[in-house]
Parts: C-alpha cells; sequence; structure tokens
C-alpha cells in the first residue's frame, strides 16, 4: 500500500480568515515504513515511560521514545506550568501509551514523538505547550495498537496553539479506531461524532482530495471552512494564547 501523509485538515480561523495548519491531511507518497530501520533500545527508558512500552514501540517500528521533557524548553514539555495545557486521560480498562508528535513529525517511525507516556487506566498527564505550536496525539493500546505506513493507525487528535488556537479529532487515519474526545475550557468538545474529519467515502483510510468531511461542527467556540483547495477546515476553539484541553482515551 502507498504511503499516506495524511494532511489533517489545514484550520480554517473564520473570525481572522487565517488558516492555521494543525496535523495536515492528503494523500502523499513520503515516509514508507523501511525495514532496516533498526530498533531502538530500552535499557534506560526516558521518565514517564514503563520499559515494555519502549519495547513496543521498538518492536512496531517507531524511531524512538518520546523526548518527555520535564521543564520548560520553549516548545512542549511535560507539567502544567505553560500557557497553553492539555491533560491526557485514560479512560479504557487496559494500559496505553499516550504520544504527541509535531505537526509535521506525524511519521513516527522516522521521527521520534515529542510525548511517550505510560498510563495505566485512571491515570492522566498533563502535557504543557508553548504558543505557536502545532502537532497530534493519539495513543498505543495494550501492545496492540501498530503503524500504518509509518504513522499512528488509531484515531488522531490534532492541534494548533496561539491566535485562533484549535483542537479537533481525526478518525482519516483508521475509521475503526479507538474512541476519543477533547474538550476546550469554553465548553466546545470533539470527539466521534462531533466536529470530527471522517471519510466521506466508505474507506476506512483516507486524506486525498474529496475524500473527506468535516461533519457536525458549529456553535459557540467552533470553526467550520474551507482551505485554498476547496478542503474543509476546522474544529473546536476558544483557548486563542492560552487555555486548556481534557482528553480523553477510551
Amino acid at each position: 500500500m502507498r504511503s499516506a501523509l495524511y494532511k489533517a485538515s489545514a484550520l480554517l480561523a473564520l473570525s481572522a480568515v487565517t488558516l492555521i495548519k494543525a496535523a495536515p491531511f492528503s494523500q502523499v507518497i513520503i515516509h514508507p515504513n523501511d525495514p532496516s530501520l533498526s530498533a531502538f533500545g530500552c535499557g534506560n527508558p526516558v521518565w514517564g515511560l514503563a520499559q515494555d512500552d519502549c519495547q513496543w514501540m521498538s518492536q512496531i517500528g517507531m524511531a524512538g521514545m518520546g523526548i518527555n521533557a520535564g521543564g520548560n524548553n520553549g516548545h512542549v514539555w511535560v507539567g502544567g506550568d505553560g500557557p497553553n495545557t492539555i491533560t491526557f486521560w485514560n479512560r479504557s480498562p487496559v494500559r496505553i501509551i499516550a504520544l504527541l508528535w509535531n505537526g509535521d513529525q506525524s511519521w513516527v517511525n522516522v521521527a521520534a514523538p515529542q510525548i511517550s507516556w505510560s498510563l495505566a487506566p485512571g491515570q492522566a498527564v498533563t502535557i504543557s505547550a508553548a504558543n505557536g505550536v502545532a502537532g497530534g496525539f493519539s495513543a498505543l493500546y495494550n501492545h496492540q495498537t501498530t503503524l500504518r505506513d509509518g504513522q499512528v493507525y488509531n484515531t488522531w487528535g490534532e492541534f494548533s496553539t496561539g491566535n485562533s488556537a484549535t483542537v479537533d479529532i481525526s478518525r482519516l487515519p483508521n475509521m475503526s479506531g479507538s474512541a476519543m474526545d477533547a474538550r476546550v475550557g469554553t465548553g466546545c468538545v470533539t470527539n466521534m461524532n462531533t466536529c470530527v474529519f471522517v471519510c466521506s467515502n466508505g474507506q476506512n483510510r483516507c486524506g486525498g482530495p474529496g475524500e473527506y468531511a468535516l461533519i457536525n461542527c458549529s456553535g459557540p467556540n467552533t470553526a467550520y471552512g474551507l482551505d485554498p483547495n476547496g478542503q474543509p477546515g476546522g474544529g473546536c476553539q476558544g483557548w486563542s494564547n492560552g487555555g486548556h484541553i481534557d482528553v480523553d482515551f477510551y
């Protein structure tokens, strides 16, 4: 199967007519899985990552453990002292590995994520992000979730911080992926049915022009619009230049 660059939804800030790119989505041949890439070692896992979770990440072909910065590095770090915070909650009955990557580094087979954090059922971790950051997040469940074309083969969340900060849930990488939602402090919710990107052509995985839609995204603190190529963009807003998101993995 050809590789897919998922160009998740160039996010359109309707009020300012400003395009904010958060994990872009459109099918392009780039970064295929490379069988020559060697597994990385897990003798000394980073803070927050269990050794067996590290071994699973290595086994499925990820490039490395998350950075898991423990203090303000001006970008993304673990802790609640930043202008923008995201709390990942494991609401599922199994262990997960919460992952967060930069917007242009969703191919985790060639670029290590910013965050890889082990969460038992009921546990949570809070991540801070500076303004002007765009990225995506997902989770590996119970040593079963794998990669497809070098990207996490599961439901994704996508976000941008700063002016017209936006967050959305995208089912485009895997329409059969695990349930998740994201709740902005102002009340907007994006989940598997609301303010969510879905394949509109019956495929289980999509991202090309005309293959996807943003559905049920209207009301207070939402954004919806079309990018210059006529593709939909948008999501939940209301946390520009500082705010909080709660993300639930089910």
